[in-house]
C-alpha cells in the first residue's frame, strides 16, 4: 500500500491474485478521499476505513465457522409500547456536534435537528444525525447497566414527513459494532435520554 497526498494505492505482488468486482487487478486506488472500493483475495474481502486523518483496513473473512454458526443476537420481545410517534425539530442553524468514540477520539458530525417524543410520561429528546437511509440516533438508557451494551445503542428512523412527523421505534434499536469487536471505533451517545 502506498499513501500519497491522502490517496491510498495498492500494488499487488507478483503471484498474488487480488480481484475487484470479479476482475483481477495489479494496481488500484483503494481510497481517493471519497471512494473506497472492496477488493478480494480468496475468502478475504477488505476496504480502506478512515477515521479523521488515520487509515486502516476493514477485513472480512467469508470462510468463518464462528460466523456461519451464529444464530442471532439476544433481543427483547417486540413491544408495541416502544413504537412511538415523534417530531423532528430542525436546528435553526446547521450545527456540528463533537462526539467521542470508544478509543477516545473526538469526531465532528452534522446534526440537522432533534427528535422529540414521549416515553414513560415524560418528554424526551435525542440528537439526530444524517444517514443515507434515514436519521441516525444514538442513545443510552437504564438497560445499559445490566442488560444491553454499556455504551448505548443505535437506530435508524424514517426521515420526517412534510409536517416533521416521524416514528421512533425502540424495538429496532441495535448494538453498535463495538459491542462485538474491540477492533471498531463506535461513536458514543452524549447523554442518557430514555
Amino acid at each position: 500500500m502506498i499513501l500519497e497526498d491522502n490517496i491510498i494505492t495498492m500494488k499487488v505482488a507478483d503471484g498474488v491474485t487480488i480481484t475487484h468486482e470479479g476482475e483481477p487487478v495489479e494496481e488500484m486506488v483503494l481510497f481517493d478521499g471519497e471512494n473506497r472500493p472492496n477488493v478480494e483475495h480468496a475468502d478475504l474481502e477488505w476496504f480502506i476505513d478512515t477515521r479523521g486523518d488515520r487509515h486502516g483496513i476493514r477485513l472480512y473473512n467469508k470462510d468463518n465457522p464462528k460466523a456461519d454458526a451464529f444464530d442471532g443476537f439476544p433481543a427483547y420481545s417486540i413491544d408495541p409500547d416502544w413504537h412511538l410517534k415523534a417530531r423532528f425539530v430542525p436546528h435553526s442553524d446547521s450545527i456540528s456536534v463533537t462526539l467521542d468514540n470508544v478509543i477516545g477520539e473526538e469526531i465532528e458530525r452534522f446534526s440537522p435537528g432533534t427528535i422529540e417524543f414521549e416515553a414513560g410520561g415524560e418528554r424526551q429528546a435525542v440528537l439526530a444525525f444524517e444517514a443515507s437511509s434515514g436519521l441516525f440516533i444514538m442513545f443510552s438508557d437504564e438497560t445499559n447497566k445490566t442488560e444491553t451494551y454499556h455504551s448505548g445503542r443505535y437506530m435508524i428512523i424514517p426521515f420526517p414527513d412534510d409536517k416533521n412527523k416521524t416514528i421512533i421505534d425502540f424495538n429496532k434499536a441495535y448494538n453498535p459494532p463495538c459491542a462485538f469487536s474491540r477492533y471498531t471505533t463506535c461513536q458514543l451517545p452524549r447523554l442518557k435520554t430514555v
